[in-house]
């Protein structure tokens, strides 16, 4: 339910807030992932290997990262840096 709200608010609405909840959601779940294969949660250890624990491990970690670039990307853009040279 969180993600399809924070992805809703990503279409919608964009902005760094947003973006930020979706970096916390994707290294939230990508920590909880690692902590189930490591010590496990709930009574439930999850193994590493196989091919939709790897690709659950990817898409995760590529979020997050491809949410980082965006929040980089945004921070530095030159319409921000153009409104500042103007104030």
């Amino acid at each position: 339910m969180s993600a399809a709200l924070i992805g809703g608010l990503l279409l919608a609405r964009g902005g760094p807030l947003p973006v930020l909840a979706g970096i916390a959601y994707a290294a939230g779940t990508l920590a909880a992932f690692f902590a189930s294969v490591y010590a496990g949660l709930f009574r439930f250890v999850e193994a590493l290997n196989g091919t939709p624990q790897m690709t659950a491990a990817l898409a995760e970690a590529s979020t997050f990262m491809l949410l980082l670039l965006s929040l980089a990307y945004e921070r530095a853009s030159p319409t921000r840096l153009a409104v500042k040279e103007h104030q």
